[in-house]
């Protein structure tokens, strides 16, 4: 049973901990790389122009035709507009499992990680009992509880049986009956009903007279000291832990678990994602750790991830797969290609030979207008006045109307202000007629004369924008050749594998060759024949490159006809000329041969070696074609890297806010890595320790540009290169496996859901703004496409609880690999426990020290402790490392280089000092009688029942009268509100053995009062029932408890005494208090015999037992128990209790 009392609340926990911290809102490459080639030409350059090789894929990116007055502009700035709002589910909403676990802790309870022992069963009811009436999960969890205790300690539950607890159905007994017997419902199945041996015992009764009965002897019932304590034969463990060899084993006793384990690693299927179930420290992790090593190494590495800018949509990035190794070199080539624009362009446009071109070529419009400007001057001044005697001034100016023209009448080439006509007119230069008419003949030319200078300054435009058309022409073809050559770099870098030796080799033959072969012309060259030198170079002839030789005279090199003209002039004769042409063919030749044998050589090697490559993957031909399309983007839009992208944003009346930098090339071409495998041999396997969604997903940047709009406010407009974009641990996994705690996936907001998506559909959530941004709504959501095998480490009930209330996961999640919490004791598990301990010492850097053969012996028994049994060994082997920790600093304080059994046992109890200061207080006042509790002597109606506190056990005197009154069992406790529904079904059990017992052929009509003395908190369990009807007995039978035997168990309606747990804290708890007072050699405990398994008590309660000074009994019935309590055979007993209820009937 469980005690809950005032003065002790605050050492009562719960001793699995989940540690709920956070309290959530409600609510293979392609190796053809020299085979890829990007190609952009204008569309007046003809596809023979093209850079190409032969036998390779080409691209090219077209350019439209500039014509004259229609060159291509900037990018164009979008209007600021609001983003469309993505909507999403309620992602960060509590989990329903976590809002469950949330729900008891609140209450101060929490779900135990394995459902393996009575303890465990202890807090599921609890946990039940904390969920309101009529809940489902609070009959699932009584049910599961029940069957907990039935397959009592050390028992696993198989994997059906754990399905049927929540999937919403119920287990009736037919139900039960029928389920085949494997795992709880094997033992349920086969347990069958015991009746009392009174029972039989009362058939047997005559009316004749018969000897008095006589009690059991209690010896019957009594446990050897080999039962109540596992210890390994010394004999047969080493010296120490230095004797152990280091063998690289499984983990003992968990052979189904592992081959789930490599069954859901290895499972290709969708869905078969894998939930490794087991307590902490049970060794699951390293279980997983070791499959992985084995598994993950060989499979094939995973391309890298990037996202880049779409240049059709750039709201939505483009997801690229490169080759391991190629995504950063992606994303570094990718600003080289603009930085090379960048800087090269303006370089070739303004020095370059384009800028060469453009400047003839302005020259020569510059000579064309000056030539129409002096074919107009020589019309003005042919245009004579008045006989000649006055000229014509022309004068144009141009305004922000247009070209204003001025025209006046010119005398001696000058223009007269009237000052200046008057004083002429005065020196008799012309008379005021002349002037004016000289006025009147430049009116009558004015018209023609404005029309020359119309007709002029048309051609002058008309030639400025078809040169301007050329000039433009010659920039967009530039860029395009620039672009070419920087896209066809980038895509070697992208798409080009490795080179490989036999590439590497192959490139130092043929070099090799090619030196010998220019070696040999050399030496030809400089070879004299005669009178004649030779010459000797490679030339190209029908069938590929030959060895052209020519013999040279005087300095002249000597073709036939050459050769003839000299001949005939005498410079040499013929026949010596023969011989010596006929010399130098000969070597020519052989030199030609022996390059003809090296071509092809190479040839043929180069093409076996290219035999060996494999084809271009999709992935790779997606590469390049996304590298055309930058390509086309960049030939297209080239003005962007002549600057000016400062001016063209303010002219389109938009301002950056003070601190946002100006717009620069790179923000039109936007790349991020968001899976760098680099140096990755085999699959990538992440475990990520702090699942944040953040951290499983990674998240996004808009990278909007603030604009001011003057009068008007700031706004934000769309960045010209898209997002970019943070890859987390999720894509990281992509071709792998993604190792994560569930419980702390579950706790952290927006994560779980984010997961369950990611595993159902394949692809991973990246949320522009991280969490803000799912959480608000607000965010845009990209989807990467990745394809991870998740990997989730749990306790069974997480698994439980996820199974049966989320969807997702049951689909998703269907391999699971359950750790059993306990290991039988055999020569093998302690092999394995053996080989535990020297990887502990060995991979502890010193931190533990090697351990004596009676240190390893003591720890191999507090694994059994651990378990609660003496059959089994607890798998938890975190607790036990952490006690080989202890122990080594215990002995270093002794000042030992080894760890002894005493440094363990001390080790041990400085645990439970450190964490029991409260219990100590408690054992106090039992010591001391304050709470009074009887270790000898005899009582009627009083019995020491034991009960768990915290990580102890407590004695608790129950009292009991019988008297007339209403018939029934009244608890004094429960009358006043501090027993709990397990305590309350107790008593019924209770009263249906009174009426089993006694009220077969009348009607019982006494009342029975109980009450715990001094118990001031809440009660509940049914490990006091056994307790209660002995207590019942006494009081009815007038027959003495001795007060020497504690009690604890169980019973059902026939007096059948059933298992209970904490069997051992609760006998150590009594022993304590005795040995505190004195043992006196006959005190002890009586235990259910079902609960002998569980027993690994103390050394100092085993000792006792072996000497004799203190008695454990296990037996099956009350009838046993009530023997050895009073020393009075049952028939005697319920004799006088018959007797008793028969006087309290006739009390009226």
């Amino acid at each position: 049973m469980v005690v809950e009392k005032t003065a002790a609340k605050k050492s009562i926990s719960v001793t699995l901990a989940l540690a709920l911290g956070l309290c959530l809102p409600g609510g293979a490459a392609w190796s053809q790389t020299s085979s890829a080639r990007v190609s952009v030409v204008t569309a007046r350059a003809s596809a023979a122009s093209a850079a190409s090789i032969v036998g390779v894929e080409s691209i090219t990116v077209a350019l439209p035709v500039l014509s004259p007055g229609n060159s291509p502009a900037v990018v164009p700035f979008p209007a600021a507009s609001a983003r469309d709002l993505v909507k999403l589910p309620a992602a960060v909403e509590l989990h329903p499992v976590i809002g469950l676990i949330n729900q008891l802790q609140e209450t101060g309870v929490v779900l135990p990680e394995t459902y393996s022992s009575y303890a465990d069963a202890a807090k599921v009811e609890a946990a039940a009992r904390a969920l309101p009436e009529g809940s489902s999960i609070r009959e699932q969890l009584t049910q599961l509880a029940g069957v907990i205790r039935a397959s009592r300690a050390g028992a696993p539950i198989d994997e059906e049986t754990d399905k049927r607890f929540f999937d919403g159905s119920k287990l009736s007994a037919t139900e039960v009956k029928d389920i085949p017997a494997t795992g709880l419902f094997g033992v349920l199945s086969g347990m069958k009903r015991l009746l009392p041996a009174s029972v039989a015992r009362m058939v047997a009764v005559k009316k004749i007279a018969a000897p008095a009965p006589k009690p059991a002897d209690p010896k019957t019932f009594e446990l050897s000291v080999d039962s109540v304590r596992y210890a390994p034969i010394f004999d047969n463990l080493p010296q120490s832990t230095r004797e152990i060899k280091n063998e690289d084993k499984q983990l003992v006793g968990q052979d189904e678990a592992l081959k789930a384990i490599r069954f859901g690693l290895e499972m290709k299927a969708d869905h078969y994602n894998l939930f490794v179930a087991g307590p902490d420290g049970s060794g699951r992790s390293l279980a997983l750790r070791h499959a992985l090593d084995d598994i993950a190494p060989k499979m094939a590495a995973p391309n890298d991830i990037v996202a880049a800018t779409n240049f059709a949509d750039k709201d939505v990035p483009v997801f690229l797969q490169l080759a391991a190794g190629r995504g950063e070199k992606f994303a570094e080539g990718v600003a080289g290609f603009v930085s090379a624009l960048k800087e090269n362009l303006p370089r070739e446009i303004s020095a370059g030979e384009t800028g060469q071109k453009k400047r003839q070529i302005l020259a020569t419009l510059q000579a064309a207008e000056q030539e129409e400007q002096a074919e107009f001057d020589k019309k003005i001044a042919s245009i004579k006045l008045v006989k000649g005697k006055f000229g014509v001034y022309f004068a144009a100016t141009r305004t922000e109307k247009g070209m204003q023209i001025s025209l006046a009448v010119s005398h001696e080439g000058k223009a007269m202000a009237e000052e200046d006509v008057a004083a002429k007119v005065g020196a008799g230069a012309f008379t005021q007629a002349e002037f004016a008419q000289a006025r009147a003949e430049l009116a009558q030319e004015k018209s023609g004369i404005i029309e020359s200078f119309k007709a002029m300054m048309q051609a002058k435009q008309k030639m400025t924008q078809k040169v301007q058309g050329f000039l433009e022409q010659l920039d967009a073809k530039a860029a395009a050749a620039l672009v070419t050559e920087f896209a066809n770099q980038l895509v070697g870098i992208a798409v080009s594998g490795p080179s490989t030796a036999e590439a590497e080799a192959l490139k130092k033959r043929a070099q090799e060759r090619d030196e010998e072969l220019r070696e040999a012309m050399k030496l030809l060259g400089g070879k004299k024949f005669g009178k004649f030198g030779a010459e000797v170079k490679i030339g190209m002839g029908a069938n590929g490159p030959v060895v052209v030789a020519a013999l040279v005279f005087d300095g002249q090199r000597l073709s036939d006809q050459v050769a003839a003209e000299m001949i005939a002039a005498g410079k040499f004769p013929r026949g010596a000329y023969a011989k010596a042409f006929s010399a130098l063919s000969k070597k020519a030749k052989a030199i030609q041969d022996k390059m003809a044998e090296y071509v092809a050589a190479t040839q043929k090697e180069a093409e076996a070696l290219q035999a060996k490559k494999p084809a271009a993957t999709l992935e790779s031909r997606q590469v390049v074609a996304y590298i055309q399309d930058m390509a086309q983007f960049a030939a297209a839009n080239y003005k962007i890297f002549l600057g000016g992208l400062k001016e063209s944003e303010e002219k389109s009346g938009l301002k950056p806010v003070p601190g946002m930098p100006a717009l620069a090339p790179a923000d039109f071409f936007r790349v991020s890595v968001l899976v760098d495998n680099a140096g990755q041999q085999g699959a990538p396997v992440v475990f990520e320790e702090n699942p944040s969604y953040e951290r499983l997903f990674g998240y996004g940047e808009d990278n909007a540009r603030s604009m001011i709009i003057p009068g008007a406010g700031i706004v934000k407009t769309a960045a010209p290169g898209g997002p970019t974009l943070k890859g987390g641990s999720f894509l990281k996994a992509n071709g792998g496996f993604l190792i994560l705690n569930a419980m702390d996936v579950l706790k952290s907001p927006g994560a779980w859901p984010a997961l369950m998506r990611a595993v159902r559909s394949g692809k991973a959530e990246i949320t522009e703004g991280g969490l803000v941004g799912l959480a608000s709504l607000k965010g845009d959501v990209y989807e990467v496409p990745g394809k991870v095998k998740v990997v989730l480490i749990g306790s069974p009930m997480i698994q439980m609880l996820l199974a049966a209330h989320d969807e997702d996961f049951a689909a998703n999640f269907q391999s699971v690999a359950q750790f059993q919490p306990t290991i039988k004791i055999t020569k093998d598990a302690v092999g394995g426990f053996l080989n535990f301990f020297k990887r502990s010492v060995g991979g502890s850097a010193g931190e533990i020290m090697d351990m004596t053969r009676d240190a390893i012996s003591r720890v191999l028994q507090q694994a059994a402790r651990l378990a609660d049994s003496n059959r089994y060994f607890t798998s938890q082997f975190g607790a036990l490392h952490g006690l080989l920790q202890e122990a080594t600093y215990w002995a270093r304080k002794a000042g030992r280089t080894v760890v002894a059994a005493e440094d363990v046992e001390t080790a041990l109890k400085a645990k439970t000092d450190r964490e029991d200061v409260h219990y100590q207080r408690m054992s106090e006042l039992y010591r001391e009688n304050i709470i009074r509790v009887e270790t000898t002597g005899s009582a009627v109606g009083q019995v020491t029942a034991l009960a768990v506190m915290g990580s102890h056990g407590m004695q608790m005197r129950m009292t009991f009268v019988a008297g007339p009154g209403p018939a029934g069992i009244v608890s004094v406790d429960h009358q006043a509100g501090a027993t709990g529904p397990s305590f309350n079904k107790a008593l019924g059990n209770e009263y249906s053995f009174l009426m089993h017992e006694f009220g077969e052929k009348k009607a019982l009509k006494a009342q029975i009062r109980v009450s715990y003395e001094q118990s001031y908190g809440k009660i509940d369990g049914d490990s006091s029932t056994a307790a209660t009807l002995y207590g019942i007995l006494s009081a009815l039978s007038d027959a003495p408890i001795s007060q020497k035997f504690s009690v604890t168990g169980s019973a059902d309606q026939f007096g059948n005494v059933q298992a209970i747990g904490g069997v051992n804290e609760k006998i150590e708890g009594f022993f304590d208090l005795c040995s505190h007072r004195g043992l006196t050699g006959d005190q002890g405990v009586i235990i259910p015999k079902t609960n002998v398994g569980d027993l690994q008590l103390s050394p100092e309660v085993a000792q006792a037992v072996k000497d004799g000074k203190f008695h454990i009994y296990a037996v099956d019935t009350v009838a046993q128990g009530m023997e050895i309590l009073t020393g009075t055979a049952y028939q005697t007993i319920k004799a006088k209790a018959a007797d008793r209820l028969d006087e309290i009937a006739k009390v009226k």
